[in-house]
């Protein structure tokens, strides 16, 4: 029996010790991170993070940090908030991919540079904060690595404040970039300057609280999806000259589409699955059509085209050959299932 107590006393020491050993070896590490040097960047390469708050030093060695290095961070289940210094102009591919328990991150206005999938299955990454302002956060050319991933619904913070409500670009900004506003919680509305006249890619995409906007004849260029998956726009007042493919697409509370006389153009899926949309006016500078730019908006009922004559569509006719539907579409009812039905995969020019 003492035998017994005395090898049962031993094996509760040993753990006891062992637990000891373990939770000193436990407080003795730190967050350490590595470099790679060349003569005009220091870029961190990655390291040991067992830090939840990431806090990137703005040099090493006398360098100032300009790089965050690809896969750096990667499948880092660790960190929850990381704050990038200034004097970083760029965060690699895959820098951050796939850390998961990630829920925030602080960018400086150095930043130019952002890796396509450098936040790629950030599940959890919610709040952006941005240390510039509106107008260098727009002249970003492409933020789609940062915002497009992650949190379904962001919330943006430029200047120590959130963006929602209406946001007013400011006079002299000429190009707000792509994905600049993805997903961004709380924007309900937003007022372009004179001076804006290009507007990036999904710039304005799946915001889920905008309602509406207008859109001038001095933007020129426009790209893909730019208002797509708006769940809640409702308005539409738009002059450019084109509509982009996707650019509505999914917007199923819209209900107003105003086309101005100085737009020519409707690019395919241009309004595909804008479900509430019941009315439609092509003004008579538009002269093509894409194919599926109507398609699935089931409660359309009348497409009035205030030029009907000239109007076919382009091989969708027997054996091929483009069919006139010029005298048809004076009707708008006939007009709006030819664009939903008939014809709704078809290409449409006016000649």
């Amino acid at each position: 029996m003492k035998k017994l107590v005395t090898t049962l006393c031993t094996l509760v020491c040993t753990l006891c010790l062992f637990s000891l050993f373990a939770a000193c070896e436990d407080t003795d590490k730190q967050t350490t991170l590595s470099y790679d040097l060349t003569d005009e960047t220091c870029t961190v390469s990655g390291g040991t993070v067992v830090d939840k708050e990431l806090d990137i030093p703005s040099s090493y060695n006398g360098h100032t940090v300009t790089d965050i290095g690809q896969s750096a961070f990667k499948d880092n289940l660790t960190v929850t908030s990381v704050t990038i210094p200034d004097g970083v102009t760029k965060i690699g591919q895959d820098a951050f991919y796939g850390c998961r328990n990630l829920e925030s991150v602080t960018i400086p206005q150095s930043v130019t540079s952002i890796g396509t999938s450098a936040f790629y299955n950030c599940s959890k990454l919610t709040n952006i904060y941005y240390k510039g302002d509106v107008a260098s956060w727009c002249a970003k050319t492409d933020l789609s690595g940062l915002m497009r991933y992650g949190n379904a619904q962001k919330i943006l913070h430029i200047g120590g404040s959130q963006i929602s409500g209406t946001l007013t670009v400011p006079d002299g900004v000429t190009k707000i970039g792509k994905a600049a506003f993805y997903r961004c919680n709380g924007l309900t509305g937003v007022f372009f300057p004179n001076s804006l006249t290009a507007l990036g890619d999904w710039a304005f995409a799946e915001c889920p609280d905008l309602l509406s906007v207008t859109v001038s004849e001095k933007v020129t260029s426009i790209g893909e999806g730019v208002f797509r998956s708006c769940s809640k726009l409702e308005s539409v007042t738009y002059n450019a000259t084109a509509v982009p493919q996707f650019a509505f697409h999914h917007c199923y509370a819209l209900t107003s589409v105003a086309l101005g006389i100085t737009t020519n153009k409707i690019d395919e899926n241009a309004f595909a699955f804008c479900t509430a949309l019941n009315q439609i006016t092509i003004p008579n500078s538009v002269t093509k059509i894409g194919a599926n730019a109507f398609s699935a908006c089931s409660a359309l009922k009348k497409a009035v085209f205030i030029t009907a004559n000239g109007w076919k569509v382009i091989k969708g006719g027997d054996n091929d050959e483009d069919k006139d539907v010029s005298k048809d579409i004076t009707d708008s009812e006939t007009a709006a299932n030819y664009l939903i039905n008939n014809y709704a995969d078809k290409d449409w020019e006016r000649s």
